[in-house]
């Protein structure tokens, strides 16, 4: 694989402006396809967006395919870490198979600018292999073997894949790693909290939703 070679344009978020998530999206697939982007760049993509926060090249690319990936992009682009820059990403197939390039587009209307700020430890590595899949169970019962997570896969759109009922009354669905050490929070995006393999099982057991919290003797 030969080294990434990367460019910048800047593209205009200014119209992302209706309540409605879905139609903010499609309006910045729009903003980019109309992009001028120069002939030098070749055969760009425009129809899969991608972005990454920082400009480290081992910053994750986050696919923007539906509303929650958009919500947790446009959140992170409108409350930026201190030196991690949010860029929309897009790519090219160059001439050969063995290599590619990619070109990125500002999301910023300021220039971009390098961070020194170094990777957070939780961030996958590229050399690090990527979570394909995941098997759903409880203690007795297999529910999905298999499931295929992407990067906008959260452990509770794995549970409501695979168990299409909700818990009785009273009762809700905690999930665990396959050896009990940990629990799992429902948001949270699968891959980057499982790393370093390619298949997981993760438990999930009922328990009783706490009694209300009396704040007065909090």
């Amino acid at each position: 694989m030969s080294p990434l070679n990367e460019q910048t344009a800047k593209v205009s978020l200014d119209n992302l402006t209706s309540p409605d998530p879905i139609q903010n999206l499609r309006q910045l697939y729009s903003n980019v396809s109309s992009l001028n982007i120069p002939k030098s760049w070749g055969n760009v993509d425009t129809s899969k967006l991608h972005y990454r926060i920082g400009t480290s090249e081992e910053s994750f690319h986050y696919g923007l395919i539906d509303v929650a990936a958009f919500n947790r992009f446009w959140s992170s682009f409108n409350e930026p870490e201190v030196g991690r820059d949010v860029q929309l990403i897009v790519y090219r197939e160059s001439i050969s198979l063995l290599t590619s390039g990619q070109r990125r587009f500002n999301a910023s209307p300021e220039p971009m600018y390098p961070t020194s700020q170094p990777p957070s430890p939780n961030r996958r590595s590229l050399d690090s292999p990527a979570l394909k899949s995941v098997t759903v169970r409880s203690k007795t019962k297999v529910y999905k073997q298999k499931i295929a997570v992407a990067d906008t896969t959260t452990f509770a759109t794995l549970i409501s894949f695979a168990i299409k009922v909700q818990p009785p009354a009273g009762k809700q669905f905690v999930i665990r790693a396959a050896d009990g050490a940990l629990e799992y929070m429902p948001d949270d995006l699968v891959r980057e909290v499982i790393t370093g393999v390619e298949h997981t099982e993760i438990i999930v057991c009922i328990e009783d939703v706490g009694p209300p919290v009396n704040f007065d003797y909090f």
